[in-house]
């Protein structure tokens, strides 16, 4: 494993899930030929886009507990679920803060969210779609 791919704590790596991770990444790609790059890239992005529709929805639901119950902020030591996000899942503002707009929004594009899921459109897509929904809101 290349030190780019390794785990990325000492604590984590003995997590069965890496082993899974490891072998799942291997699986996304494992019937394409290694000089096939367009198809390699555009199956992993596919992948990403559907781990980030599932970080989206949690997100929200973080998002949503702090919305709720002030004893959470203080219990996570975070001002707001996106600041959690940013830190914890090593991340910018604007993406945590994103993820959480599109889990929000979800219930209202679900559709895309289907489109996303089939390989339609990219999370990328579903971001820019949600910020519209979002702003069209007021």
């Amino acid at each position: 494993m290349s030190a780019v791919a390794a785990a990325a704590s000492s604590d984590l790596a003995p997590l069965p899930v890496f082993l899974l991770i490891d072998e799942f990444r291997e699986a996304v790609v494992g019937d394409l030929p290694e000089d096939d790059l367009t198809g390699r890239l555009e199956r992993r992005q596919y992948v990403i886009d559907r781990l980030k529709l599932d970080f989206s929805k949690d997100a929200a639901r973080l998002a949503a507990q702090f919305a709720t119950d002030g004893a959470v902020g203080d219990r996570l030591d975070a001002p707001t679920a996106g600041e959690w996000i940013r830190h914890n899942c090593k991340t910018t503002s604007s993406v945590a803060y994103d993820s959480i707009n599109v889990g929000e929004q979800l219930h209202r594009l679900s559709k895309c969210a289907d489109a996303v899921a089939a390989g339609e459109i990219g999370f990328a897509h579903l971001s820019v779609i949600a910020r519209t929904a979002k702003a069209l809101d007021g």
